[in-house]
């Protein structure tokens, strides 16, 4: 679960956002994609691929929700 620290008051809207991208980052590990190097939201119409390549534990790649 994605937390944010230090905690603060969030709408409702970013709530559901940090939920969508989580169950994206947990579907990702469960159902034959592996983990990844990075998953998480990225803003903007492209995703930075800075977050994608080889990582530590035999992880790579990256999920992310547009």
């Amino acid at each position: 679960m994605t937390v944010i620290d230090p905690p603060v008051q969030v709408p409702s809207i970013v709530e559901s956002l940090l939920a969508l991208s989580d169950c994206v980052c947990e579907l990702l590990v469960t159902h034959g994609a592996g983990s990844t190097c990075w998953c998480g939201l990225y803003p903007g119409a492209a995703v930075s691929w800075e977050y994608c390549g080889e990582c530590q534990s035999g992880a790579c790649g990256m999920g992310y929700v547009r």
